[in-house]
């Protein structure tokens, strides 16, 4: 009986996360434009709403039945990390926008000026991708160019899967107590939980947050950010420039760095790719179909 009420439990739970995003499909309210028609303002990028209060990870260690904990897995994270990309299209849109617009002969001559809220906005994006902030314009180009590198969608089925490989699965101390699905360090003492085979005179621990879609966000600035995985991105402006995107696949060979086991952690994560791509599809048509039923039930209120 006990063990019936669990599995309805993590059932119930695994439901509420795939509906959740699309019930609560909103946006954050936008500041109304600026009135002065000199004034030209670029429409920032929404970030759903619904990600503030999307459920926390069930407990994925109770779940015996492998497939269905894989399935619950890749369920849960596979919204998070949709909603995440469409948020740095977005932010991509709105800087080349920007950009756009600031070489217009109107801006150019003083006719017209770019809204302050949209500069503040840019030069938001530049600290979060660690971008100088330099105040010389002469190299604006150059920084949003290095920008549009660095802020830039990565494969979701490469998210899980190393999410997956990082995690155990979502049964690692540090995903259970700490909400820590993809092995990041941090260097301030009580910034995380320190491991248990530390090695004397080390002292990183591993990051705790409040919620997997923080750990994820840190996930995609470090591995846009850091040079250790340089490679990655540099790969990934080479399809952007044909007008493609690289599969995770491809984008794992430069992931080297990402573990002390090197090539080795390469081969794990092409070979859980290859091994477990049935499952990501199925979270992917499970997602969809949700966002489907969802759509129709506002319809018919």
């Amino acid at each position: 009986m006990k063990l019936t009420l669990v599995k309805i439990i993590i059932l119930a739970a695994f439901i509420a996360c795939l509906f959740y995003p699309f019930i609560q499909n909103q946006h954050i309210p936008q500041p109304k434009p600026e009135p002065d028609t000199k004034i030209v303002t670029i429409e920032k990028p929404k970030l759903a709403a619904w990600l503030s209060n999307y459920p926390k990870a069930p407990d994925f260690s109770s779940m015996s039945d492998v497939q269905q904990k894989k399935l619950a897995f890749f369920s849960y994270f596979y919204p998070l990390i949709k909603a995440h990309n469409a948020w740095i299209e977005e932010a991509r849109q709105f800087v080349q926008t920007y950009q756009r617009a600031s070489q217009t002969p109107a801006v150019k001559n003083g006719d017209k000026k770019l809204a302050k809220s949209s500069t503040q906005y840019l030069q938001q994006l530049f600290s979060r991708y660690k971008i100088s902030l330099s105040e010389n314009s002469n190299q604006m180009n150059q920084k949003i160019k290095s920008l549009l590198i660095r802020m830039d969608v990565i494969p979701a089925e490469l998210i899980l899967i190393q999410a997956a490989n990082e995690s155990g699965w979502g049964t690692s101390r540090f995903a259970r107590e700490g909400n820590n699905f993809f092995g990041q360090w941090c260097y301030q003492k009580g910034c995380g939980l320190v491991p248990n085979a530390r090695i004397e005179g080390m002292n990183h621990e591993v990051a705790s947050y409040q919620h997997a879609y923080q750990a994820l966000d840190s996930y995609y600035i470090n591995v846009n950010t850091h040079a250790a995985y340089r490679v990655v991105r540099d790969m990934r402006a080479s399809y952007r420039k044909m007008g493609q995107l690289p599969s995770a696949e491809v984008l794992t060979t430069g992931l080297i760095d990402y573990s002390e086991r090197g090539a080795d952690y390469v081969q794990d994560l092409i070979e859980m790719l290859r091994d477990n791509q049935s499952v990501i599809n199925q979270a992917k048509a499970n997602t969809e179909t949700a966002a489907q039923a969802a759509k129709q039930a506002s319809q018919n209120i």
